[in-house]
């Protein structure tokens, strides 16, 4: 039982901070999703496929990389040579594969963790009906063990996935410092690359 209050925390711990970044943000009239990158960073991606980076205590200032991978601060516009240009690919490439890998999982920790929730129930109905029929709780005891067992491995899978997650989220900030290195505009920014 005690296994099954851990999943069922652990689904919704996990699943909290990833609801807003499925929650839609409207500002200028456009429709943004909100998305925790690391660090005080936040991406917000427009219909059109812009990312829009700020710090998180810094709205006055935000970097805008656009699907074909041009690049503006604080809506100014900045020429970048051949080297930034692969390195801004590779950056936007990436926040998109990142963002929509960690929204998977968010979602997948979030049906855990309505399992692990379903399952508490069940503990409760299984008492009762232990109580009133000739249910054992032995038989309840197996069969709850046994969807624990099923819950924990399905987190443990999850877990190995979200590892996946933060090694991309590393990539990602090696991509922006050496992004910083060829940009001097970004360079000022250092919430950007640190």
């Amino acid at each position: 039982m005690k296994t099954t209050i851990t999943i069922l925390l652990a689904g919704m711990f996990v699943l909290l901070p990833v609801l807003p970044a499925l929650a839609m943000d409207e500002r200028h009239g456009e429709a943004h999703e909100r998305n925790h990158i690391g660090g005080n960073r936040s991406v917000d991606i427009d219909d059109d496929g812009t990312l829009r980076l700020e710090h998180e205590g810094r709205r006055l200032e935000w970097i805008e990389i656009t699907a074909d991978y041009r690049l503006s601060i604080n809506g100014r516009p900045i020429e970048t040579d051949d080297e930034a240009d692969r390195l801004l690919e590779h950056y936007y490439e990436q926040t998109i594969a990142l963002v929509a890998e960690a929204k998977k999982i968010g979602l997948k920790a979030g049906e855990i963790g309505l399992r692990g929730g379903e399952l508490g129930v069940n503990a409760a109905a299984g008492v009762l009906r232990a109580f009133l029929t000739e249910y054992e709780m032995e038989d309840l005891e197996r069969d709850l063990e046994d969807a624990s067992e099923k819950l924990e491995d399905d987190a443990a899978d999850l877990e190995t996935e979200a590892e996946g997650l933060e090694e991309t989220a590393d990539e990602l900030n090696e991509i922006a410092e050496d992004l910083s290195y060829e940009v001097p505009e970004l360079r000022k920014m250092k919430w950007f690359y640190d």
